[in-house]
């Protein structure tokens, strides 16, 4: 689970880690561009205004312009006659506005859509006071961007309009530009939200693509590294790439195959050892056993003077031979053989087996199975752990002590506990007691418990240990249950005194 999240997290950092620096540039352009684009466009807008307002400013010169110093409100003709002059300008360039104002009270004197009566005053133009500043001393200007409460966009540009006479600014001419005009800098940044959605949306896809080929690559050396790890070195990496991490797999698989062949090397070793190291262990066991006769038969009893050494002789090579198998046991690396098989005539087997050695340290010992319960697991190699477990836990307990053994159903799990009733494990000991060679006991290999968790593990499973001083030790062998095995095996019970 928690490789699961590391290689989630690491695909999220991936995705994030490339979309994240190009979505920032993407918009970083795009705001860059929007403001060249929205300046370029109001700088032409404003330049093809103040060109319309020259043009009807051109149109008033003479008589017109003459007009503008003495008109009134009550001179009705003339008002008519200035509003047919600048309509068909307004009308032909598609503004949306053209009127003419007094430049120190902003009062109008005519509008092209006759929609403003003489003499109104437009207060929206103190905005552009700036502006009108520099119009008023004979410049052209345009006004800022605007946007109204409906949110259509609009733009002033503002001409003087001079008295042939005198010179002086007698009125103003405005243009206000058409919302269709100004929306093409809305229309810009519409495009340009759209290019840039549609760029994020190919870049996230993209990301996403790489960062899954990537986890999977990643996944597939852990799956390679966990194998390796638990010991399965013939199963070769897959080779699924060609940049970097094709070569991490390539450097991965040959780490396998040297691992394989000093691992076989090993094997050869341990197969030498044996035969070297048991042959004569067997010879010895023969020879002692020759002797033991010989010194029966000429009157020495059994276990005192030489027979008595005959059968230390006798106990320290059992010793021996436990210690050497116990070694190449722990050594050997050998696939495991599961089936599934009923765990109540299994426990039972066990105890008709252990039930001598407890029985001569009067030590009860008490097995407690669910009916119908079944294991999936190698048969062999889970009863000689836990008759390794049963053993140490009655040489740990007293006279008149109790271990008891208990397989639980939890799930797709199956549990199995041992517990005695001895001295206990100190709290800084618990985790050595899984070292290989730890042992507290004068005749111990300290391979027995080391050798167990190997086991366990190597089922994909664990063993936990819980002990407290004075109180005793329990151990917990947790082992998945395979539903879908089949061949569940009957068992029959083992034939009374048998020690396997």
């Amino acid at each position: 689970m928690a490789l699961r999240s590391i290689r989630g997290r690491l695909a999220l950092r991936l995705t994030l880690s490339f979309l994240i620096p190009t979505v920032a540039g993407l918009l970083a352009v795009g705001l860059i561009a929007d403001q060249v684009a929205q300046r370029t466009l109001e700088a032409q807008l404003s330049e093809r205004l103040i060109a319309i307002a020259k043009s009807e400013r051109a149109m008033l010169e003479g008589y017109f312009t003459e007009l503008l110093t003495r008109v009134e409100g009550t001179d009705e003709r003339s008002l008519t006659n200035l509003q047919k002059r600048i309509a068909p300008i307004a009308k032909e360039t598609g503004v949306r506005r053209v009127f003419i104002f007094r430049p120190d009270t902003l009062t109008n004197i005519v509008d092209a859509n006759n929609a403003v009566p003489y003499g109104h005053r437009y207060y929206e133009l103190e905005a552009d006071a700036v502006e009108l500043s520099a119009v008023r001393d004979g410049e052209c200007r345009p006004s800022v961007l605007y946007t109204a409460e409906d949110g259509t966009p609009y733009k002033y540009a503002y001409a003087p309009i001079f008295n042939p006479n005198t010179g002086e600014v007698i009125a103003i001419i405005g243009v206000e530009g058409s919302a269709d005009q100004v929306e093409e800098l809305e229309q810009l940044r519409r495009n340009l939200l759209i290019l840039g959605a549609v760029i994020v949306l190919v870049l996230l896809l993209t990301a996403t693509w790489t960062a899954r080929r990537l986890r999977k690559a990643v996944s597939n050396l852990v799956a390679a590294a966990k194998r390796i790890g638990a010991g399965n070195l013939e199963e070769g990496v897959p080779q699924t790439r060609t940049d970097e991490l094709g070569e991490l797999e390539v450097a991965v698989d040959r780490m396998r195959e040297a691992l394989r062949s000093r691992e076989e090397e090993l094997q050869m070793m341990l197969s030498g050892i044996a035969h070297e190291v048991r042959n004569p262990l067997g010879g010895i066991e023969l020879f002692v056993g020759l002797l033991d006769e010989d010194l029966a038969e000429v009157g020495h009893a059994a276990g005192a003077g030489p027979r008595g050494h005959v059968a230390r002789v006798t106990r320290e090579l059992e010793y021996l031979a436990r210690v050497v198998n116990e070694f190449l046991e722990y050594a050997r690396r050998s696939k495991l053989s599961p089936s599934r098989f009923a765990a109540e005539p299994f426990i039972k087997e066990l105890e008709q087996v252990m039930a001598a050695d407890l029985l001569s340290a009067e030590v009860t010992l008490k097995m407690t199975v669910p009916e119908g319960l079944e294991l999936t697991a190698d048969r062999d190699r889970l009863r000689r752990v836990l008759l390794n477990l049963i053993r140490n836990a009655g040489q740990a307990s007293s006279p008149g002590a109790t271990v008891e053994v208990e397989v639980l159903a939890q799930a797709d799990k199956r549990m199995v506990r041992v517990t005695d009733q001895g001295a206990g494990i100190a709290k800084e000991k618990l985790e050595e007691v899984f070292r290989p060679f730890f042992t507290t006991r004068e005749k111990g290999t300290g391979l027995g418990l080391p050798l167990a968790r190997k086991v366990i593990e190597a089922h994909g499973g664990e063993l936990h240990i819980e002990s407290e001083v004075g109180k005793g030790t329990q151990l917990t062998l947790v082992i998945p249950f395979d539903a879908e095995m089949k061949g569940a095996e009957s068992m029959t019970d083992i034939p009374d005194g048998w020690l396997g």
